[in-house]
């Protein structure tokens, strides 16, 4: 409690002190004036304590945060302090066990302590944990383990999935790699241990009675389990907008909820019971499926539904959805900024303030009735869907409308076929027949949906003022849909309230590009460089030697959150592994959506094996391929008043390569006074082929020829270039040692302002031909 107490967490107090007041005056309305609510002229009450509740949450959640943000990034200075020393030990309480990929144990650990064997701190913030195969530490026991703390990884670019983020909402400040067995004590808790038994057990019966491909289907929506679940399926249904059938929410909790409870009660037990029994086993069916934020909420919902009808009470869903959005936050106050979270109560309040509203005015049943419980739906959601995924799957509205009625039946079958499992396999696969059926439907009604046009729209991640227009938008255009009209209006006011709405989804569009931008974006060890104008886009390698996923994780988020749903030019400059494999991905990957329209190599290195390799690919993509040298046609990107020129410098058609770096591709881009240089991994040798082409004179931004390597950025070079500005791309602690520090030198000695990937995250420029700006995405820039 003493943290609450430090001045820092007014906030608390203050929303404290407003809920005191709020008491005090609703105690004395009959007494006096009722202070918190008011007479309008036509009689009504104004409710201003709802009003005033709601600033005393907004204080509390302040408060909540600003503890919670305080105690994570303290427990993260304890890991980076730590982490430096060469002794660590870490010690808590196992919470929550699962096996990791390599096999060893991802733990969970709570009320830790970190040092050594003098020293130990109070982690204030759980600890996630990993350990080598061996000893399994039962829930609940004690771990204590030594080896090496290490903080989370954020988001380095633009789009990207923010790690840390998501962990902070879970509660875990950091992770710890054990380099030895661990030492565990203490009693396991028997019940946590049989619930996750339970569920392993359950898992393998799935596994046994259902056909492979739909396994994964079956345990993800039963158990919460996705191991089994295929990235094929997943980014089907993603792309489709019915991926939330794929994760225990809402629906799932209502049916089995529902059926439980209506099992009880007809067994006699009555409203208290029967609540209290089906209660009970939420709970235990919440913590078997992992406890997602849409499981809490769907399990808190229910049992206050249940109690409602055991006090004869009306059950209101508005107050409901509130009460257990509190719950949650006050645990986890970082569950906020995540997505799964957001679509929950989102959906949820859609239905509440949009769908039951304009059912009850137009009188809708059947059909029209599940049409607006849709509508309403992915209008409450698609503010959220747009922030995190960027993407938008229109035909969803109509797909949802078939897709949900079924997944009930899909639902029973994989529960009856559990409980069946127990007593014949053969009757346990009879079972889920139905289930299969519905199944491959929903998968055949998807990649039908695929073939429409216009099946996943991409809008990139609108600006903040936007999702401002949007919501004021939907609040007026209900008011106008809802409002009380004479009859000869009501036509008016719904088209007026039609066409709010449609002003309120035509706000989230995408912005009109100006001027040239370019990202030079964070992959680690190795290269990526996007521009893009009004007229077109251009992308300069992009791979790692880090990072093998770095297509998947970096690059193809980057471009969705800008909106591209076509690389108009993808340029490799050489064959290294660092250069290529993000361009590849987008090229084996088609439902990623982003099509590569032309592939540019280096001639010099035509008829080798990796160059025939990605030929290959991109063809089998529909892309089309040109090798290129010094003075082929790049093309322009053009747009606005002001066209990009890019011209192809490197390799001369006579130039002998030596290696692969020595094949780089270099590019000069001019944009009014703007004047951008791309090297690649260009060495000094080449460098001075330039020199003596002549004509290349000074330029605002350099890209440091091979991370900044000593064998690259020559003296000579730099003399005549003279960059204003100069990045380096490269991953921190490479073996390499790259940049060179006598690179780095040598640019300062010329005044030239530095920017480093590994430090500022991707850096983006932007200019209208004159002007520039720059910053990093971690900060930095002006």
């Amino acid at each position: 409690m003493a943290l609450w107490i430090q001045e820092k967490e007014g906030l608390f107090w203050l929303a404290a002190a407003w809920l005191a007041l709020l008491w005090m005056f609703q105690r004395r309305r009959q007494a006096g004036p009722a202070f918190f609510a008011a007479q309008t002229r036509q009689g009504k009450t104004f409710p201003y304590s709802v009003l005033c509740l709601t600033a005393a949450g907004w204080f509390l959640g302040a408060g909540l945060m600003t503890v919670k943000t305080e105690r994570l990034l303290s427990a993260e200075r304890m890991a980076e302090e730590w982490g430096e020393k060469e002794d660590c030990i870490l010690s808590g309480r196992v919470v929550k066990r699962e096996v990791s990929s390599g096999g060893g144990w991802r733990l969970v650990l709570e009320r830790c302590a970190i040092g050594d064997e003098t020293e130990r701190t109070r982690v204030p913030e759980k600890v996630l944990c990993y350990l080598e195969p061996g000893e399994k530490p039962g829930l609940g026991m004690w771990v204590s383990v030594r080896g090496r703390p290490a903080v989370f990884d954020g988001m380095r670019n633009p789009g990207e999935y923010d790690y840390r983020l998501s962990c902070f909402s879970d509660g875990l400040a950091f992770q710890f790699f054990a380099d030895e067995s661990p030492v565990i004590r203490g009693e396991k808790k028997r019940l946590s241990e049989a619930i996750l038994y339970v569920r392993n057990v359950l898992s393998e019966r799935i596994d046994q009675a259902a056909e492979p491909e739909n396994a994964g289907i079956f345990k993800a929506a039963l158990l919460g389990d996705r191991s089994g679940l295929s990235d094929e399926i997943y980014g089907l249904y993603q792309r489709n907008g019915i991926s939330h059938l794929l994760a225990i929410s809402g629906l799932h909790m209502a049916v089995i909820g529902a059926g439980i409870y209506g099992v009880l009660k007809k067994g006699g037990l009555g409203f208290g019971l029967s609540g209290l029994g089906a209660g009970i086993l939420l709970l235990c069916y919440g913590y078997l499926v992992g406890g997602s934020p849409s499981v809490w909420r769907s399990v808190f919902m229910l049992i206050l539904s249940f109690g409602a009808a055991f006090a004869g009470r009306t059950y209101d869903i508005l107050s409901a959805l509130c009460a257990a959005a509190f719950l949650l936050l006050a645990s986890e106050p970082y569950l906020l900024t995540q997505a799964g979270f957001q679509l929950s109560f989102l959906a949820v309040g859609g239905i509440v303030f949009l769908g039951q509203p304009m059912i009850r005015k137009f009188h809708a049943k059947g059909l029209f009735q599940a049409l607006l419980i849709s509508l309403s739906v992915q209008a409450a959601t698609a503010p959220a869907l747009l922030w995190h995924s960027f993407t938008f799957p229109p035909y969803g509205i109509f797909l949802n409308l078939l897709v949900i009625p079924p997944m009930a039946l899909v639902l029973y079958s994989g529960l009856l076929s559990m409980a069946l499992s127990f007593v014949s396999l053969p009757l346990a696969v009879m079972a889920l027949g139905g289930g299969h059926g519905i199944l491959w439907f929903y998968a055949a009604l998807c990649r039908q949906a695929e073939r429409l046009p216009c099946a996943s729209v991409c809008t990139g991640r609108p600006e903040s003022w936007q999702f401002a227009v949007y919501v004021l938008c939907i609040v007026f255009g209900r008011y106008l849909l809802l409002r009380p009209v004479e009859k000869g209006k009501k036509r008016t006011a719904c088209g007026a309230g039609a066409l709010l709405f449609a002003a309120g989804v035509l706000s989230l569009a995408p912005l009109p590009k100006t001027g040239l931008s370019v990202t030079f974006l964070d992959v680690g060890q190795g290269d990526g460089i996007f521009l893009e104008t009004a007229g077109g886009n251009l992308l300069v390698d992009c791979g790692s030697s880090q990072d093998a996923s770095v297509g998947e994780y970096s690059l193809a988020p980057f471009l969705k959150s800008r909106g591209v749903q076509q690389v108009d030019t993808a340029v490799i400059t050489h064959g290294d592994l660092d250069h290529i494999n993000g361009i590849r991905y987008l090229l084996t990957h088609p439902e990623e959506g982003i099509f590569v329209a032309r592939l540019l190599m280096p001639k010099a290195g035509q008829g080798d094996e990796v160059y025939e390799e990605i030929e290959a690919e991109a063809k089998a993509a529909g892309t089309e391929v040109e090798y290129i040298e010094r003075g082929s046609a790049v093309g322009n990107l053009g747009g606005g008043r002001v066209t990009a020129a890019v011209s192809c410098l490197y390799p001369f058609p006579d130039t002998i390569c030596a290696d692969r770096n020595s094949e780089s591709l270099v590019f000069l881009l001019e944009y009014g006074r703007f004047r951008l240089l791309l090297t690649g991994d260009l060495e000094t040798d080449g460098e001075n082929e330039i020199l003596a082409a002549g004509g290349i004179g000074q330029v605002t931004v350099l890209k440091a020829g091979h991370h900044g390597s000593n064998s690259s950025t020559g003296e000579a070079f730099l003399e005549t270039v003279r960059p204003e500005f100069a990045v380096f791309s490269y991953g921190e602690g490479n073996r390499y040692g790259h940049p060179a520090k006598e690179v780095k030198e040598r640019l300062l000695a010329h005044g030239v302002r530095i920017f480093e990937t590994a430090k500022s995250g991707a850096v983006t420029f932007w200019t209208d031909g004159e002007a520039v700006r720059v910053c990093g995405f971690l900060g930095g820039g002006s």
